[in-house]
């Protein structure tokens, strides 16, 4: 496992998912993930593959599209549930960005809390995820 500092994900702005020039229908942004066991808000640089079925993310965007530094990685075949959540179902005791405009993704394996800067955003994630894992 390869260890790297958060500094650069954690100073670059949120942002609107990119689709690089790719023809792909990939799409990715920086967006808060809620951490499992201390349940605290982090930024981390997201990747949805569209042709693998998965969700990527990666401590900062420059190391994006590099699979050494890939931090995880959710398979999105099977069933998956996309919901919004309110800022109450996150809680603002639990969440230093109650601004932010929250979802989660729930697979067969895991449960996942995200949020994005804008509900524009958190739609369009949420909209593309659900796509992608309905797909044939």
């Amino acid at each position: 496992s390869i260890t790297r500092t958060n500094a650069a994900a954690n100073q670059a702005p949120m942002s609107s998912p990119r689709r690089n020039g790719r023809e792909d229908g990939n799409i990715e942004a920086t967006l808060l993930k809620k951490g499992g066991i201390l349940k605290t808000w982090r930024k981390w640089r997201f990747e949805l593959n569209v042709k693998l079925k998965e969700l990527r993310y990666y401590e900062s965007a420059s190391d994006a599209h590099n699979p050494l530094y890939i931090r995880k990685t959710i398979d999105l075949r099977g069933r998956v549930k996309v919901t919004p959540l309110s800022h109450s179902g996150v809680s603002n005791r639990d969440s230093s960005h109650p601004h932010h405009f929250p979802f989660m993704i729930k697979t067969e394996r895991r449960d996942l809390v995200l949020a994005a800067d804008t509900k524009e955003l958190r739609d369009i994630w949420m909209k593309k995820i659900k796509s992608v894992s309905q797909a044939p």
